[in-house]
């Protein structure tokens, strides 16, 4: 029923913080669902110009890991954290929008986007999920943020989680979602976020996250399937993962 689809970066703490949840949550994928954990490689180029050949972008399946040669990715500037900026990150729009596409080659029912630096009780995840609607759903913690007078609805990016309709419109009209993309570069949840809301003209269903800041201040609710952690250093130092994990 899911296809799970876990942003990571092979720096910084991204992989040891990919080797946490290989260790914990992962472990517990249900034999009907897959889950990916997402990588790119580097490049020198902020867009990609082949629109008719995107998805025929290379990628590389080892175990439960895709690395995708494209762009590793910009991060979002301190002035507009909105905007991306030209220095070399974390491109998880180019990474998510390519998956996409391996998410309908399959048969699955429902495409879940999380990154590693969330842990996702998937036992949970499966009960939330037979009970929300299998036709235009965009679902996720929803914010709102303002940038230049302009007010941006988005579900978070550390889990949001799409029906398949709606990820075979995003595929269907990629030139157009890549030119929007190069026209207004917003950070990736900012950015499906304002294609599902204002172009497809969806209503964001909202569902509950846990974040934490402090793995020694805050509240564990073991109805919540998801936990995000706030600070990218820590969770792995501390290994938050496992804390939780044990908690259930």
């Amino acid at each position: 029923m899911l296809y799970i689809s876990a942003i990571a970066n092979e720096t910084s703490y991204w992989k040891e913080q990919l080797n946490y949840c290989n260790k914990t949550w992962a472990i517990n994928i249900n034999a009907n669902d897959k889950l990916y954990f997402i990588l790119g490689k580097h490049k020198n180029k902020m867009f990609i110009e082949d629109y008719d050949d995107f998805f025929n972008i290379k990628k590389n399946i080892i175990e439960n890991k895709i690395y995708y040669d494209v762009v590793d990715s910009f991060y979002p500037s301190e002035k507009d954290k909105l905007l991306i900026k030209h220095n070399l990150n974390f491109n998880a729009t180019y990474k998510t929008l390519l998956d996409m596409n391996n998410f309908l080659k399959t048969n699955l029912i429902y495409y879940i986007r999380t990154h590693t630096g969330s842990y996702i009780n998937l036992k949970l995840l499966n009960k939330f999920c037979r009970n929300i609607p299998k036709n235009n759903l965009y679902c996720g913690k929803i914010f709102n943020k303002d940038r230049e007078f302009k007010k941006y609805k988005f579900c978070s990016g550390s889990c949001f989680i799409l029906s398949r309709d709606i990820v075979e419109k995003i595929c269907s009209d990629i030139k157009f979602v890549l030119n929007e993309y190069k026209n207004q570069p917003l950070i990736d949840d900012v950015f499906f976020g304002n294609l599902i809301i204002n172009y497809y003209k969806i209503t964001p269903m909202s569902s509950k996250i846990i974040f934490i800041k402090d793995i020694n201040n805050f509240v564990f609710n073991k109805n919540i399937y998801h936990y995000y952690f706030k600070n990218k250093q820590k969770c792995v130092q501390e290994n938050w993962y496992k804390i939780i994990h044990e908690k259930y």
